[in-house]
């Protein structure tokens, strides 16, 4: 039952990323106004899919997150020293990314972190890394997308 949940779960985002939603598609939902987007894959593990859900906390304006991934291959199997995957921010004028932590997956090749940020408008995007607090991208992006809280 668990199996089919997860299956279910993950089916739609994936349906809706083949059917030529460019790899992002944001929706409003819930009565929180949280909404969902759909990563963006790299053809290096095209079988991942990750689903954020970005709300925005009225007490101190900052933007949630919660990022949940499917299908992510072990880091090492990647090649290069990665161990971890790192879930990066960044703003739409930096020229440099932020690191939001470290995405841990399980032995189903799943994973989810939840963090914040006081960014609106940036790009979110997960690489894998030799180490977990490292303060720069090693490599390239297997999950990317655009969040926009400016019109909120």
């Amino acid at each position: 039952m668990k199996k089919l949940f997860w299956t279910l779960l993950w089916l739609l985002p994936a349906t809706l990323w083949t059917a030529g939603c460019s790899g992002l598609m944001s929706r409003g939902g819930g009565s929180s106004g949280d909404r969902v987007a759909v990563l963006k894959t790299n053809p290096i593990n095209p079988a991942a899919q990750g689903t954020l859900t970005i709300g925005h906390d009225e007490q101190n304006k900052n933007t949630k997150l919660m990022l949940d991934v499917a299908h992510l291959a072990e880091p090492k199997k990647l090649g290069g020293d990665a161990t971890t995957y790192v879930v990066w921010a960044q703003p739409k004028d930096a020229t440099v990314p932020y690191n939001l932590g470290a995405l841990r997956v399980d032995e189903n090749l799943q994973g989810h972190l939840e963090t914040t940020t006081p960014y609106r408008d940036f790009q979110v995007f997960v690489t894998a890394e030799p180490a977990a607090n490292v303060s720069m991208p090693t490599s390239e992006r297997l999950l990317e997308g655009n969040v926009s809280m400016a019109a909120e």
